[in-house]
């Protein structure tokens, strides 16, 4: 008899119960398993405010750069695509508000892809966050720049491939092209001059006669003139 009135009981519930739910409950018990348009958006909201800054460690001709990321939120994780590596908001670390993230080599772009820890929306992507790295020059402090640190090979962030035989070389060329650039016009002027002088010397024969002749009848033009006046 007991078994008899239990099985009544479960079977009463079980078919009671749909009628007793309301239809706004039905609606807040679906958003319990569906990554709904308004937490998507709450979501976007709070990715949006992540902020992304970089800093840079030099040694012994080498570059080594960390990003910092302000506004982690304790409703997102981030996914480094570089280091496959996922950080989150750390509410007993020294400084909450950022995450720094070191150990990244000059030349790259690092995506940063933000994810929801709710596990409902857990497996759709918020949003993608890139940062690009310059790339690093090893040679701009050697002392054959000291002169011309606006040459591009002599600049810190610029990329150089070629060996440091293969930039000196390269360096030494752009100078001498500089020297040629900054030759004076005196200098030009002498040269010219000078080369007057060895053609007049050479030709000296057939020269003086005619500068004689075109003399001669120069200052007879110009008597000419002067008789004519008077």
């Amino acid at each position: 008899m007991v078994l008899k009135k239990l099985i009544k009981i479960i079977l009463f519930l079980i078919i009671a119960f749909p009628f007793g739910i309301k239809a706004e409950e039905i609606d807040s018990y679906d958003n319990w398993y569906t990554c709904d348009f308004r937490e998507k958006a709450r979501l976007i909201s709070i990715a949006s405010n992540l902020a992304l800054s970089t800093d840079y460690f030099e040694l012994n001709n080498m570059v080594e750069f960390s990003i910092t990321i302000s506004n982690p939120h304790p409703d997102i994780y981030i996914v480094d695509t570089i280091k496959n590596e996922n950080y989150y908001y750390d509410p007993s670390s020294a400084n909450p508000a950022e995450i720094k993230i070191t150990g990244y080599k000059d030349g790259i772009t690092v995506k940063y892809e933000i994810h929801s820890v709710d596990i409902v929306c857990m497996e759709n992507l918020i949003m993608s966050k890139y940062v690009t790295l310059p790339p690093y020059n090893q040679y701009y402090k050697d002392p054959i720049c000291k002169d011309i640190p606006d040459f591009s090979l002599c600049k810190k962030w610029v990329k150089v491939n070629y060996t440091y035989d293969e930039f000196i070389e390269q360096v030494e060329k752009y100078k001498a092209g500089l020297e040629e650039e900054t030759q004076t016009p005196e200098d030009d002027y002498d040269g010219y001059f000078n080369e007057l002088i060895e053609i007049f010397i050479k030709y000296y024969i057939y020269i003086l006669p005619i500068i004689i002749i075109l003399g001669i009848v120069g200052i007879n033009i110009l008597k000419r003139r002067k008789e004519f006046r008077f």
